[in-house]
């Protein structure tokens, strides 16, 4: 008999604040002793008062002979908050023309940079930008490096599969996954879905369902939804449809499906019965989780998703991660001044209170500013640890309309929420600043999960009312005339899917981790959008 979960605690305990508290430190103590050889320790522009403070000179690396607490406190006074910019020449190294393997070792963290980083339908991009080929003293390639995500890197490092290998990697499927690994190095993000929804279609005993956002996963469900007659077809058939981007491992998917009537008499039979929920559990009896990101800007998509999936289906966020690390050594309190005198600790945030995610790792981040606002939600009742809620990206976190408006992200969000009813159901959305009349407004670009609603023409007035009362400056600006009642734009349906695939086509984005900005500045952005308006209310 499974345990009950424990509920999380409000605060930490005595025992629980002196655990986490060693813990931090003796972690803390091991990052700067090890990343105290690094180039970048040596070289950095913000790090000379740490330096000076252990007594280190330029260069000149002596051991670090201090106690976990010593060192902490020579940390908290004497290292500043960091950005980008402040690592971007020291990484910049690694993408010169000719790039050597005595200029790149042990830049931010010891060594080189590593390139390893029932069925699960597992959909995840091996697809990276370039590949850095430093060389040896003979002038021989030392090591050969993908600029790619980090689920890409960590993937590789738990299969084993570097990218030099990829020839050979192309060819196999790996055990307990519906989909062959080929599908992960399709550029296209759609023939990527299709090929995903394909491979797991044709494999009734599917239990798990793992893909990093609940985006991608409604663009997965509708793939499925819309596609249905062409994905039983190359069932029924085994044969590989063609597609964009996939004329480079198309033989090697092929190598994987064979004619497979028995289970298209079976999806024959189930249908296309998407009006009633749980269509996916008559598909794949066994299914029993999704695991996605359905925090923040996420959590739109989940009542479309449990459609879909139906109500014994859990949908699960295992993990608050980003591209830059997995976890945060502190904490900015957003409503202080952004230095680093005000950080808090893991054992002394406050419950409900809102903070920036700084990150110190093992990969040579030093109070790196992630920019990631997060809420704090409890304690891990077992060992400590914050629980976080993940509420938007802090350097977007303010939308500034013709500079005089300012409302947070998380804000428009709780707004959309509060009037979903209105609306019939709220799919996806995004703002932007429109300014087609004589005074500037907020366009909602909005794609409904259905029908729309009775009163949706009252939808303009209730996101003004909503506004007004989670927001003194929008208040004060709309009752002097200088912020008009917001215009809202529904867009086709499929619009945001076909945003996050044309992001990935013409600007480079990665197909694993595209993911829809909740406040659009990009002009040509925005136009793409107001393509697919079908009709403003």
């Amino acid at each position: 008999m499974e345990s009950t979960p424990l509920e999380p605690f409000t605060s930490l305990t005595p025992e629980l604040t002196e655990r986490l508290r060693e813990q931090t430190l003796n972690v803390l103590s091991y990052l700067v002793k090890t990343n105290s050889a690094t180039t970048y320790f040596k070289e950095s522009a913000i790090l000379p008062q740490f330096r000076a403070a252990l007594h280190l000179t330029d260069g000149q690396i002596e051991p670090l002979d201090f106690s976990a607490t010593e060192l902490f406190e020579i940390y908290r006074n004497n290292v500043g908050l960091s950005i980008y910019e402040d690592y971007f020449p020291v990484i910049s190294r690694l993408f010169e023309r000719q790039c050597n393997m005595s200029s790149v070792e042990n830049l931010m963290a010891p060594g080189l940079p590593s390139n390893n980083a029932g069925k699960n339908c597992s959909l995840v991009s091996l697809t990276y930008r370039q590949v850095v080929t430093p060389l040896d003293g003979d002038g021989d390639i030392a090591k050969h490096i993908p600029v790619c995500l980090v689920s890409s890197g960590c993937y590789r490092i738990e299969n084993s599969m570097p990218v030099e290998n990829d020839a050979f990697s192309v060819t196999l499927k790996i055990p307990r996954y519906s989909s062959p690994i080929a599908i992960s190095l399709i550029p296209n993000y759609k023939s990527g879905l299709f090929m995903h929804a394909l491979f797991a279609l044709a494999e009734p005993k599917l239990e798990t369902i793992s893909i990093m956002f609940t985006t991608a996963c409604r663009d997965l469900c509708r793939t499925i939804d819309n596609r249905w007659e062409d994905l039983i077809h190359c069932i029924e058939t085994g044969v590989i449809t063609d597609l964009d981007g996939i004329a480079a491992v198309k033989d090697n998917l092929q190598d994987f499906l064979q004619p497979n009537p028995d289970r298209v008499e079976e999806l024959r039979r189930i249908g296309k019965t998407t009006d009633t929920p749980g269509w996916f559990r008559q598909i794949w009896p066994q299914l029993r989780v999704i695991l996605a990101n359905a925090s923040g800007p996420f959590a739109t998509l989940i009542p479309e998703i449990r459609h879909y999936a139906g109500p014994d289906v859990s949908v699960q966020s295992v993990v608050i991660a980003s591209s830059e690390a997995f976890f945060g050594r502190c904490f900015l309190p957003v409503d202080k001044p952004e230095e680093s005198k005000y950080l808090a600790q893991s054992w002394n945030v406050e419950l409900g209170r809102k903070y920036e995610v700084v990150l110190t790792t093992r990969d040579g981040f030093w109070r790196y500013r992630l920019g990631d606002v997060v809420e704090i939600a409890g304690f891990n009742p077992r060992d400590g640890p914050p629980l976080i809620r993940y509420m938007g990206a802090r350097f977007i976190f303010q939308v500034n309309l013709m500079y005089l408006t300012l409302v947070a992200a998380a804000t428009l969000r709780n707004v959309i929420d509060a009037t979903s009813d209105l609306f019939g159901g709220v799919s996806e959305f995004c703002v932007s600043p429109d300014y087609r009349q004589a005074v500037a407004r907020y366009a909602f670009f909005v794609e409904l999960q259905g029908d729309p609603g009775a009163n949706i023409s009252a939808v303009p007035t209730a996101l003004h009312d909503q506004l007004q009362k989670h927001n003194e400056n929008y208040l004060r600006d709309s009752q002097m005339g200088k912020i008009g009642v917001p215009c809202v734009r529904v867009v086709q349906p499929g619009t945001f899917g076909d945003y996050r695939g044309w992001k990935v086509a013409t600007k480079g984005a990665a197909a694993g981790q595209v993911k829809v900005a909740v406040v659009i500045w990009v002009e040509a952005d925005r136009a793409w959008l107001e393509e697919r308006v079908m009709y403003d209310i």
